[in-house]
């Protein structure tokens, strides 16, 4: 559950910088495509970068001493009728409510929209194809569909609908109105996603009527139709249509003087903020195998698990983990502990057997971990699968333990120094 909500959370932060970054220095500009741009990969980036590495593109592993491990781990036992119902459950119910709501509406719009193609017929104007509507409606596009009611529009007028809606067809417009729907349903709970939303529709809108008026289509014509037809008819919320909302921003956005190249200097400042904001943002790889570590914990039954001392100690569960020896203390003798231990970090509890390396040198299959004196140990290596091949062919399928003695036995003493877990790349 924490890491759902710690998803929310840094998808919902990136959100809202993209926004801010789009309103500061781009909302202005008249680059409408490079904002489309910016803001389509803005969305998707939020969307993904949770799930990527990025402060790993800068550096190749990253070693945690034992006391930032023992910051996640608790001394777990579970008790008798503990509660489980907590407020972050809650809050992932009111956004679930929240969703499920939007994904009503969203669906209402769409059984809206399945309405008016059915009232509708294919026809064609001159060289454009499109579904003429038995009812009155605000002209509008879904995909590669432009919905008009004929009847309600002179020849001028539908020359600059069919004009606007060829373009929104072309550009695809429709992917980013669904994204940004998605988004939102997703981020209800974010004021910024709704005006992200509305932002989007509103740069598509700009951009059209910039590709129009590049026809030579005469403005002050132009606008006048889209003054006429936008009083006209049902609107549908999905589709790209004519909106008189926005009708005085994008008739000013059209009269606006286009942006000089050296504003572009905006974009090359704006992107590496959003990516390192990202890398800020993003979990590392080795907190994230930390607490996948400690819920492995949990769920190993308590006989099967070495007992936990004190803070020297702790038993770890995950592939690919470099571990000093004295972050495992191997108790000899004691009913098998230590090969249980070592099978557990290795296969998570699987009858496999994985190959020995003792300095270097293959042990005998008959070799027995339980008989090594743990104060000879200086560290475990633990590696699987195409790791563990890549470094001792076949013959380690199941695995390999690496086992490094200690040079100098009277020196280390009983002392535990030097604690700590390597993640490594495999």
């Amino acid at each position: 559950m924490e890491s759902v909500l710690t998803y929310v959370l840094q998808v919902n932060l990136l959100l809202a910088i993209v926004f801010f970054g789009y309103v500061l220095l781009l909302r202005k500009l008249t680059f409408y495509k490079l904002n489309r741009v910016y803001l389509l990969i803005g969305g998707v980036y939020a969307l993904v970068y949770p799930f990527l590495d990025i402060t790993n593109w800068f550096r190749s592993n990253e070693v945690l001493s034992i006391d930032a491990v023992l910051e996640y781990v608790e001394y777990y036992l579970p008790e008798q009728g503990a509660a489980v119902f907590s407020v972050g459950h809650l809050l992932l119910i009111v956004l679930g409510i929240g969703t499920i709501v939007l994904l009503l509406k969203l669906s209402i719009q769409l059984l809206s929209l399945m309405r008016i193609h059915r009232h509708s017929k294919p026809s064609r104007w001159k060289d454009y194809f499109f579904r003429n509507v038995m009812f009155p409606i605000v002209p509008f596009s879904f995909f590669n569909k432009i919905y008009v009611h004929q009847e309600q529009h002179d020849s001028p007028e539908l020359q600059d609908i069919f004009k606007h809606e060829d373009i929104h067809v072309k550009g695809l417009h429709t992917v980013d109105i669904l994204l940004f729907e998605m988004l939102l349903i997703g981020c209800w709970y974010n004021p910024f996603v709704w005006l992200m939303r509305r932002a989007v529709r509103q740069n598509l809108e700009f951009l059209t009527d910039q590709q129009v008026l590049d026809k030579g289509v005469d403005r002050q014509t132009y606008q006048y139709s889209l003054l006429t037809v936008t009083k006209q008819g049902t609107a549908v919320g999905i589709g790209n249509q004519f909106n008189f909302k926005t009708l005085k921003r994008r008739i000013m956005m059209m009269n606006k003087r286009r942006s000089s190249k050296m504003e572009l200097s905006k974009y090359a400042f704006l992107l590496p903020i959003v990516i390192f904001a990202g890398a800020t943002f993003t979990v590392s790889k080795a907190e994230g195998k930390i607490e996948e570590l400690v819920e492995h914990i949990k769920d190993i039954p308590v006989d099967v698990v070495l007992p936990i001392v004190n803070k020297d100690t702790i038993i770890a569960q995950a592939g690919g983990l470099e571990l000093n020896a004295d972050a495992v203390p191997f108790l000899v003798g004691t009913e098998d502990t230590t090969k249980r231990t070592a099978n557990i970090l290795l296969h998570n509890g699987s009858s496999a057997k994985p190959l020995y390396i003792l300095d270097g040198n293959i042990l005998p299959g008959s070799f027995d971990l339980n008989t090594v004196d743990p104060n000879t140990i200086e560290s475990i290596s633990v590696f699987k699968g195409k790791d563990a091949i890549s470094r001792y062919g076949d013959w380690a399928k199941d695995g390999v333990i690496e086992l490094k003695s200690k040079a100098d036995k009277e020196a280390v003493g009983g002392e535990r120094a030097g604690v700590g877990v390597k993640i490594r790349n495999c």
